[in-house]
């Protein structure tokens, strides 16, 4: 299990993901999920979305995600994946101002 955080550096409308995947096999999946710095855990919108090598999107509703507030994207690894699992994430963000 892996996780990258990203804080928002301004207010921003977040309304899908893109990302490219390489390495997973049967059982990977990721998390997606808004984080405030101190309170913690404010919203999940996706869980255990299980994903394999490829690239793949979301698009979804609009949600506003305010400055401070942080994007936490988790890989967990399927039993028997002893590989290499390579990620990238581009974020559909846009400036609220």
């Amino acid at each position: 299990t892996a996780s990258i955080f990203w804080t928002a550096d301004a207010q921003y409308y977040i309304d899908g993901l893109r990302f490219y995947i390489e390495g997973a096999e049967f059982g990977d999946s990721v998390d997606f999920e808004i984080w405030h710095p101190i309170v913690g855990l404010v919203d999940s919108f996706v869980t255990d979305w299980y994903v394999w090598d490829g690239s793949f999107k979301e698009d979804t509703y609009a949600a506003k995600l305010l400055q401070g507030f942080q994007i936490k994207i988790t890989l967990n690894k399927g039993m028997g994946n002893g590989q290499v699992v390579r990620c990238m994430f581009n974020a559909k963000l846009h400036a609220t101002e």
